[in-house]
This record gives structure tokens, sequence and C-alpha cells, in this order.
């Protein structure tokens, strides 16, 4: 069931990738035909059909765009917190030094801003 739910969501990608561009060729047919004009921070059109699919083609645009940052954190949180090698076995290496070196910084940008370590004694003479 592991590879058959992932590659039925790698078809979902697929289609909605599919459905923007045809939902751009679309609007690339149907604007010269139309008066586009702009009012109010937005474009309206007096055709209906193309109004609609440029509704659509913005929001499945948008849905795709919040699939890759949902990619990309999901990527980060294996790489960071779960360190299960993950990025290991998609890069051929290991990457531990450069998430040291940004670990150190993070640390040291915390340590500046809210003093993480302190300049009190241990109370020992």
């Amino acid at each position: 069931m592991g590879k058959g739910a992932q590659f039925d969501f790698s078809i979902i990608n697929l289609r909605l990738a599919g459905a923007v561009l045809a939902s751009g060729f679309l609007i690339a047919y149907l604007a010269p035909e139309s008066h586009v004009f702009r009012a109010r921070r937005r474009i309206r059109t007096d055709n209906p059909l193309l109004a609609g699919t440029i509704r659509f083609h913005i929001g499945v645009s948008d849905f795709l765009l919040l699939l890759i940052y949902a990619h990309v954190a999901f990527a980060f949180w294996h790489w960071f917190f779960r360190e299960d090698g993950l990025w290991e076995s998609m890069t051929g290496h290991s990457l531990n030094s450069i998430k040291d070196v940004l670990r150190a910084r993070f640390l040291r940008i915390l340590d500046r801003r809210y003093r993480l370590t302190s300049n009190m004694t241990s109370g020992k003479v």
C-alpha cells in the first residue's frame, strides 16, 4: 500500500499541474476576444468564462504552491528533527556538517538576542 499511495499522490499532482496548464491555455485562447480592463487592483473582463477560468487558474496555482511549501517543510523536518537518513538517501552523502553549522549559527543568534548563557559565577571562591 505504501508505494501505491505514493503513486496515487503523484498522479494527483500531475493532474493538478495539467489543470493549471490547460486553464492557462484556455486563458490565452479566450483573452484576445474579450475586453480586459483593470479595476481596483483587479483585472475585470466582460467574458464570464474567462473570469471563471482565471479564478480557477489562480486557485489551483495557489494550492500547488501550498503543496510545494509543505513538501519543503517536511523535508526539513526529516533533516533537522527526525534525522532518519531521508536526506542522505536522496543526496548520497551526509549533510550533518551543514546542519551542525546552521544549528551553531542559530544558537549564536539566540545567545546574542536572549542571552542563553549567563555571566553569573557559581558562588565558589
